[in-house]
């Protein structure tokens, strides 16, 4: 497994994310509680997902997590790579082609 979350936008990395760094009580409590919400569906693209597979909550999340980058909103940067991180521990990067303000997202895995 990678030590880092890196994310990539349009062949740049912007971001990496150590894996080492540990999560106070509180910060672990706001992960169940996004699963929780997430649970109750979630939105991709144009279509509703009510029971959303972890897979799928993994993009939704990694969605959000390019579009704190993008607007430059620490916190929210903060709170989506943790879950990723804590949720998803062998994915290693979010490769992300933003071209025409359409998205593409490619989650990669540790094999």
């Amino acid at each position: 497994m990678s030590e880092t979350l890196a994310i990539i936008i349009n062949d740049e990395l912007v971001l990496s994310c150590d894996r080492n760094k540990r999560l106070p009580g509180k910060q672990r409590s706001f992960l169940d509680q996004m699963d929780d919400e997430m649970q109750q569906g979630i939105t991709l693209g144009d279509e509703f997902i009510q029971s959303p597979q972890p897979q799928q909550c993994a993009r939704y999340i990694a969605i959000g997590l390019v579009h704190a980058i993008q607007s430059k909103n620490e916190m929210l940067q903060a709170s989506t790579s943790a879950y990723l991180i804590n949720r998803h521990p062998d994915l290693n990067e979010i490769i992300v082609v933003d071209k025409n303000d359409e998205l593409t997202l490619d989650l990669r895995y540790d094999k």
